[in-house]
């Protein structure tokens, strides 16, 4: 018998809809599983969701960091705080998801976006929530969820806080594309991206959307720093590509969006990133240290923080910070090494396998026909 699973996701940040993905390829490994995805805030809030998508990108700029802030940690208060204000707005949906069970018939949910919907949805159907950072707000707990998939443990002492079972949580590490576990070729990739064996190789992401300040002054302080080589990826801002293209001389290289960021990652000794949950966890995969400048304040601060808590990744600031924390660890290889390490003790053995496994096992579809 067809088992049918609704995947809720988000538009906001690349990050959820990464997870989305990772989950999804996994399901469709098994046989008589039938899964869908679906974004109930693009279909109930399509004009409020382009303008979200906007202000998203907007946050990492100006007035925008101390906007995004606010409403983030007004949200987590509102919503356990039981603000009848708000109570509407988290309930938005509950008739479009409603209609959407109707049509489609799911056996169970699984949210890769807090979907505060769904915790207002009087139905029978377990909700199973994998949480896409170190970190999670309120709106990501749901008191009657069949379990939450967590990155670290510090997510689930807040749970039990909050009122959730311990039964409600389990550390899985956060989903990526799968090929981020192969092993790879390092002498291969080191051709063909014209690498030097005999320095260390920097790679700055500056996220899918090119978000990441600063990218012009870490590539000219990479070509100050004769032990080092870089590679910056753009992601979809063409005017970051443009300018650094135009003044680059070979080092550092210059990309636009990759889908090869497992071979970067492969090869890089130091990771200059935002602290999105799903570039981290790949750079924990990789083992590869990662240096964070200026945070996101919300769930990109909090990611950062519990790196740096567990000696994997540095936070920086001014421009100055970043540079001279960029130099020192280079100059400091016991130190790379020992974070290098760290950061292989946050990862997690092929987390949408075992998500899949866990729901499987705790619905009872372990049966030979569902593998």
């Amino acid at each position: 018998m067809t088992k049918k699973i609704l995947v809720l996701t988000a538009p906001f940040g690349s990050g959820h809809l990464q997870v989305s993905k990772a989950l999804i390829k996994e399901l469709k490994k098994h046989k008589h599983i039938k899964v869908e995805e679906y974004d109930i805030y693009s279909k109930e809030l399509p004009r409020l969701t382009k303008f979200l998508q906007k202000a998203y990108l907007k946050s990492y700029k100006g007035i925008g960091k101390t906007i995004y802030k606010r409403l983030y940690h007004l949200a987590d208060k509102a919503y356990y705080g039981s603000s009848k204000l708000l109570t509407p707005l988290f309930q938005k949906g509950v008739r479009t998801l409603k209609k959407k069970l109707e049509e489609f018939e799911p056996d169970i949910l699984i949210l890769t976006f807090p979907v505060t919907s769904v915790h207002y949805l009087k139905s029978n159907i377990n909700a199973y929530t994998v949480i896409t950072d170190y970190y999670a707000n309120a709106l990501w707990y749901h008191k009657d969820g069949a379990c939450h998939y967590i990155g670290s443990e510090h997510i689930a002492s807040v749970g039990l806080v909050k009122g959730l079972d311990v039964s409600q949580f389990k550390l899985t590490g956060i989903p990526v594309n799968e090929k981020f576990y192969a092993p790879l070729d390092k002498e291969k990739i080191r051709k063909k991206y014209d690498l030097s064996a005999d320095k260390l190789v920097v790679v700055v992401s500056t996220g899918a959307h090119g978000v990441l300040s600063k990218a012009y002054e870490v590539a000219d302080g990479i070509l100050n720093y004769p032990n080092m080589q870089g590679i910056i990826v753009c992601g979809s801002n063409d005017e970051l590509y443009d300018r650094l293209a135009t003044q680059n001389q070979g080092n550092p290289r210059i990309l636009t969006y990759t889908e090869d960021m497992h071979e970067l990652l492969e090869v890089a000794d130091i990771l200059v990133t935002k602290s999105g949950g799903v570039s981290l966890t790949e750079a924990a995969i990789k083992g590869v240290p990662v240096l964070m400048h200026n945070p996101l304040a919300g769930q990109e601060y909090e990611n950062a923080k519990y790196f740096v808590e567990k000696d994997a990744g540095i936070i920086a600031y001014a421009e100055e910070e970043l540079l001279s924390s960029l130099q020192w660890l280079a100059s400091d290889l016991p130190k790379m090494e020992q974070m290098q390490q760290n950061m292989k003790n946050i990862s997690q053995e092929r987390s949408a396998e075992k998500i899949i496994r866990d729901i499987m096992e705790k619905e009872g579809w372990l049966k030979n026909e569902f593998l």
